[in-house]
């Protein structure tokens, strides 16, 4: 995560969340839930809490463009 571009600093709370998710306490990753929602139905609100931080000014939308 230190390594993360500066416009994506607004999203680390989201990676960590994301990591807390995918790997818990432990960073030993050993299996998948047998039930699909129990894993992506987290994923997927950790999401939509982020799009909707960045809707309501919460987590500034920082873009970047090439450069010619």
């Amino acid at each position: 995560i230190d390594e993360f571009s500066p416009c994506f600093n607004g999203v680390k709370e989201l990676a960590f969340e994301l990591r807390q998710i995918l790997f818990g306490e432990n960073t030993n990753f050993i299996d998948t839930p047998r039930e699909s929602a129990v894993l992506y139905d987290p994923i997927i609100t950790a999401f939509l809490n982020t799009i909707k931080k960045i809707n309501n000014g919460i987590i500034r939308n920082e873009t970047w463009t090439l450069r010619a």
